[in-house]
């Protein structure tokens, strides 16, 4: 699949089948995704697999996301803020979480906490593309930092604040794509 062709037609999968991604799958798409053009020194970001008994505890803790992100969801669109509410339920039973995670930083060392973050965050929007392009679904999970850190305490890792999420597995819906306005770009000579 071309790249443009990813892009224009990777949709937010809210609704996936109640079938395994094997591992290997999950290996092939980290294995790509690991190329990620980020300085070496500058990766403090690590990923988190969760399937199984695991993927279920922190579904439960993903839940309580509706009461958190209630205000969130207001400013959605009545069929949005539905498709959202039903999705959190169970993350859309996706057999398959994938977190990102960054050290916790100092309150004097933001700089390189906002870079841990941004740098993340480009790794999971590639493994969101390599996803796609292995016929899998996807949805962004939003993590609120109390949310995070009940997740953390859960795996053992109190030291990392998780920043993002994504289920994965095999969509069992096909969304239209809404539009997408351009962000307003500016250019100066």
């Amino acid at each position: 699949m071309e790249l443009g062709q990813a892009i224009k037609t990777r949709r937010a999968i809210r609704k996936f089948k109640r079938q395994e991604v094997s591992k290997e799958t999950v290996e092939s798409i980290l294995e790509d995704s690991r190329w990620n053009p980020v300085v070496a020194a500058f990766r403090g970001w690590e990923l988190v697999v969760a399937t199984g008994k695991t993927r279920d505890k922190l579904a439960d803790l993903l839940t309580q996301n509706t009461v958190i992100l209630r205000d969130l969801f207001a400013m959605l669109d009545s069929d949005s803020e539905n498709k959202a509410l039903e999705y959190y339920k169970n993350l859309g039973d996706a057999p398959t979480l994938i977190f990102v995670t960054v050290p916790k930083f100092a309150e004097n060392h933001r700089w390189e906490y906002a870079f841990s973050i941004i740098t993340g965050v480009t790794e999971f929007m590639q493994i969101w593309l390599l996803a796609h392009d292995q016929e899998l679904g996807a949805c962004g999970i939003t993590v609120p930092p109390y949310i995070g850190d009940q997740i953390a305490k859960e795996l053992g890792i109190e030291d990392r604040e998780i920043i993002c999420g994504l289920s994965l597995g095999y969509p069992d819906e096909q969304p239209a794509a809404k539009p997408h306005p351009r962000v307003k770009v500016t250019y100066f000579d």
